[in-house]
C-alpha cells in the first residue's frame, strides 16, 4: 500500500515537472513567435503596432532584457528617446553587460542632449565589456562637447578618426569643436571631410555656409561654395540668402537681383522681400525701397519687421509724418523691438530732437548691442553735441559689430572726423571683399 502510495506521487511529481516544462518552452516559443512578428511590422515600418506585440513578448518573459531592447530600438525609429530610455534603463537593469544596449541609452542621450556624464561612464563600460570598441571615443567625444570640455572632445574624436575614417559625423562633430576653439582652418577640414563622405547631407552644408558668414572669410571663397551648395539644395533659402547678401557686399547688383528673384519664387514671403529691399537699399533706390515694403505689408500687415522696413524708407525719403505715424503703430504692436527704436532715433535725428533722438538708440542699443549701425548713429549725435571723443570711441565699437546699413555715415556731420583713422577705416569697411555676419 505504501509502495502504490509513493509510485503515484512519484508519477505525480513527474507530471508537474513535465508540465512546467511544456509550459516554459511554450512561454518561450510564445516569446520568440512575438518578437519576430514584431519585427516583420517593424521593417513594414508600422512601428506601433511592433511595440505592442514587444509588450506581449515582454509579458511571457519580463525578466528577460532583449524585448526591452528591441521596444527600445522601436521608439527610437519614432524619435520617441525620451520613452526609448525608459526602456532601455529597464534592459540594462535586467542585463548589465550587452554592449548593444549602453550604445542605445547613448543614443538616446546623445538625441536629448543630456546626461554627457552617464555618455561618458557608458562608453567606458563598452570598453570595459569590448575594449576593441572604437564608438566608445566617439561617444565620449559628443559627451564631452556637452560638458564644454572641447579640448578632451578633440581627444576623443581624433582618436575615433584614426581607428575610423570613414564616419562623417565624427569629421562633422570635430569640425564643431573647431569652431568653437576659433580655429577656422581645421574647422574648415573637417567639415569639408564630411562633406566629402557625404555629399547629400543638408546639415554639412548648412554649417559650412555659416563657417564662411560667422568666420568673416573671403567672398572669393565664398560664393563658389554657396552656389555650389544652391545647386546641390535648389530649394534651401539659406543658401539663396546668403549669395544675395554676398553679392550685395561685392556690389555685383544685378547677380544679388537675379538671386533674389530666385528666392521670391520659392517662397513669397515677408523675409525674402526683405533681402530685395536689402539690394535697392545698398543702392540708394529708395523708392524701390518703399515699394517692397508696401508688397510686405500687403503679405503680412502685422510684420513689424515690414513696417519697420517701410517706416525707414519713409525716413529716407523725407516723409517724416508718415515714418511718424508707422512710429506710433510700431510702438502699440511691439515694445521689444530695437529695430523701431533705431527708426524712431533716426527720425527724431533728422528732425533736430538730438535729445530724445539719443534715449531712443540708447534704447535699440539696450535690447540690440549687436548691430553697428546703431552705434553709427549714436556716433552722429555725438558729433552734434561735440563729443568727438565720445564719437570716434562709438564709430569703433561699430566697426567692431555687423553693419547692415551704412547709409548713416553718409551723414554730413561726418565731415568733422572723415579724415580720421577710425572713420576711414570703418567708410573702407563698405567694400571689403570679407564677409562680416
Amino acid at each position: 500500500m505504501i509502495l502504490a502510495v509513493l509510485f503515484i506521487l512519484v508519477i505525480s511529481i513527474c507530471i508537474v515537472i513535465i508540465n512546467k516544462s511544456f509550459n516554459k518552452k511554450e512561454l518561450f516559443r510564445k516569446y520568440n513567435l512575438y518578437l519576430s512578428k514584431a519585427n516583420e511590422y517593424l521593417e513594414l515600418y508600422d512601428i506601433e503596432k511592433a511595440i505592442q506585440i514587444y509588450d506581449k513578448a515582454i509579458d511571457c518573459y519580463p525578466e528577460y532584457f532583449f524585448a526591452y531592447k528591441l521596444k527600445c530600438d522601436a521608439y527610437i525609429k519614432l524619435e520617441n528617446y525620451e520613452q526609448a530610455l525608459i526602456e532601455i534603463n529597464k534592459a540594462i537593469d535586467l542585463c548589465d553587460s550587452d554592449v548593444a544596449s549602453y550604445k542605445l541609452r547613448i543614443l538616446c542621450n546623445v538625441a536629448l542632449d543630456n546626461n554627457p556624464q552617464q555618455i561618458i561612464d557608458d562608453s567606458d563600460i563598452i570598453l570595459e565589456l569590448n575594449s576593441f570598441n572604437d564608438d566608445a571615443d566617439f561617444y565620449k567625444g559628443i559627451a564631452y562637447i556637452s560638458l564644454g570640455d572641447l579640448e578632451s572632445a578633440v581627444t576623443f574624436l581624433d582618436k575615433y578618426i584614426k581607428n575610423c575614417n570613414d564616419n562623417s559625423t565624427a569629421y562633422f562633430y570635430l569640425a564643431i569643436v573647431y569652431s568653437d576653439l576659433n580655429n577656422t582652418d581645421l574647422a574648415l577640414n573637417n567639415i569639408s571631410k564630411a562633406i566629402e563622405l557625404d555629399k547629400g547631407n543638408l546639415k554639412y552644408y548648412r554649417f559650412k555656409a555659416s563657417l564662411y558668414i560667422t568666420k568673416h572669410l573671403p567672398i572669393h571663397d565664398t560664393l563658389p561654395f554657396l552656389y555650389e551648395a544652391n545647386n546641390l539644395f535648389p530649394k534651401e533659402l539659406l543658401f539663396l540668402k546668403s549669395i544675395i547678401y554676398c553679392h550685395i557686399r561685392t556690389k555685383d547688383y544685378q547677380d544679388a537681383l537675379d538671386a533674389a528673384k530666385k528666392l521670391i519664387m520659392i517662397e513669397d514671403s515677408v523675409e525674402s522681400n526683405s533681402m530685395l529691399y536689402s539690394i535697392y537699399m545698398d543702392m540708394n533706390d529708395y523708392n524701390t525701397c518703399l515699394k517692397i515694403s508696401l508688397k510686405m505689408l500687403e503679405l503680412d500687415d502685422t510684420s513689424v519687421k515690414a513696417l519697420n522696413y517701410r517706416t525707414f524708407a519713409y525716413i529716407l525719403l523725407g516723409n517724416y509724418e508718415l515714418a511718424l505715424d508707422d512710429i506710433i503703430r510700431l510702438l502699440e504692436l511691439d515694445t521689444k523691438s530695437s529695430e523701431t527704436y533705431k527708426n524712431y532715433s533716426y527720425l527724431l535725428y533728422k528732425i533736430g530732437n538730438i535729445k530724445f533722438a539719443e534715449e531712443n538708440i540708447l534704447k535699440a542699443i539696450e535690447l540690440d548691442s549687436s548691430k553697428g549701425q546703431y552705434y553709427i548713429i549714436l556716433s552722429a549725435i555725438n558729433l552734434i553735441n561735440n563729443n568727438v571723443e565720445q564719437a570716434l570711441k562709438n564709430l569703433s565699437i561699430a566697426s567692431e559689430k555687423n553693419i547692415n546699413n551704412y547709409v548713416f555715415l553718409e551723414d554730413v556731420i561726418f565731415d568733422k572726423i572723415k579724415h580720421t583713422d577710425v572713420f576711414i577705416k570703418l567708410y573702407n569697411s563698405k567694400n571689403s571683399a570679407h564677409l562680416k555676419a
